[in-house]
């Protein structure tokens, strides 16, 4: 069974082995290899920010991915988003689904936002599928990212959400997900 739980210290080591990780780095805006220093430098800088929201994906007691809603302006009703999962074996066929899912619900029903933006690097194939799978439209930026990688964008809508919802989470397989719904009301 898929749930979430808030990322807190005891994440620590296994998000900076992840973010490390040579499969995970090649997909991120910023790929270079950083210290466990730095990375808790980031950790506590980023992870417990208001405006910032982390989480773990878990299936059956083994973490899957990370997601993050963060930037969130709760004016505006927007925020930005990533996600990884893990660089070991796939654990559950759903899991990149589930954790695309899983942001996205966070997002929109429990943060109440109206938009949520992405970026990813555009030789990113695994997560341009995923919004392709969902219907989100992909932009690509002029300009570079980080480390002069080029980069795309997404922008999804809260109207966009309902559709995503409407055909994809309502029929999430039901087995997968009740303790990942009932999770939802522990973060």
């Amino acid at each position: 069974m898929f749930y979430i739980k808030k990322v807190d210290f005891k994440h620590v080591k296994i998000m900076f082995n992840w973010r490390n990780n040579i499969i995970n780095r090649k997909c991120m805006i910023n790929n270079k290899k950083f210290s466990y220093s730095e990375h808790k430098i980031w950790f506590n800088k980023n992870i417990f920010k208001k405006t910032n929201f982390y989480f773990v994906l878990y299936w059956k007691r083994r973490i899957v991915g990370f997601g993050n809603i963060v930037n969130i302006d709760r004016n505006l009703k927007l925020a930005e988003w990533g996600l990884y999962k893990s660089p070991h074996s796939n654990i559950n066929l759903y899991s990149g689904i589930a954790l695309y899912l899983t942001c996205l619900i966070i997002a929109f029903e429990r943060f109440g936002l109206k938009q949520l933006q992405g970026i990813f690097v555009e030789h990113n194939h695994k997560i341009r599928k995923l919004h392709k799978f969902f219907g989100v439209k992909i932009k690509k930026n002029i300009n570079k990212g980080y480390n002069n990688l080029p980069t795309c964008s997404t922008v999804i809508s809260h109207s966009l959400w309902k559709k995503i919802k409407s055909k994809y989470w309502n029929n999430f397989p039901g087995n997968l997900n009740k303790n990942l719904k009932t999770s939802f009301k522990n973060i």
